[in-house]
């Protein structure tokens, strides 16, 4: 076996144990009423296809809307205020500022744009769209990001149950995530 198949193998299996340890620490809440499944959607069309991926069809791409206008969007969606968002995950109302702002004054780093998802409370798909639109997308071959993708996944909004698992397993907290700190 090639050692670059070992070391996928051994990430596999490192990251199955910490999907483990934090499902029993943190089991999923008990649904008080099933939500009936949404009905499938209809097959694509050619035409929707191209519509998907930002093709107008004549030659040239659609652009997705900026961090800062999804990241509004997202918020005026939600019903959510600022100042709820920042004070949850302990960011200054300067730096939200700087990374808010449609005139771009501050690219948002990976930590901020995750730890935003997480005070706004959005769902996986939310969260990735939020991601994509400042270049990021989760890594399987980082702690932090399966961590925090699976609280997201779960629904689980809560700081401080997010800060153990990333306490416990990565040495850091949110905080630091989304400050540029590694607490060693």
């Amino acid at each position: 076996m090639s050692r670059h198949v070992e070391t996928d193998l051994m990430m596999e299996e490192m990251l199955s144990r910490i999907m483990e340890d934090v499902e029993k620490r943190y089991p999923a809440p008990i649904p008080e009423s099933a939500e009936p499944a949404e009905p499938e959607p209809p097959p694509l069309r050619q035409e929707d296809a191209v519509d998907a991926i930002g093709w107008d069809g004549v030659g040239s791409f659609i652009l997705a809307d900026s961090f800062p206008r999804t990241l509004c969007r997202m918020l005026r969606e939600k019903g959510l205020e600022n100042s709820d968002v920042y004070k949850k995950i302990d960011m200054s109302r300067q730096e939200f500022s700087k990374i808010s702002s449609i005139a771009g004054i501050k690219r948002p780093n990976k930590g901020e744009t995750m730890a935003l998802a997480i005070g706004m409370g959005l769902s996986l798909a939310e969260t990735k769209e939020l991601m994509a639109s400042a270049g990021f997308a989760f890594s399987r071959s980082k702690k932090v990001d399966c961590i925090i993708e699976y609280f997201i996944a779960k629904g689980e909004y809560d700081v401080r149950k997010i800060d153990d698992a990333l306490w416990d397993r990565a040495g850091t907290t949110l905080h630091a995530v989304h400050s540029r700190h590694k607490i060693e």
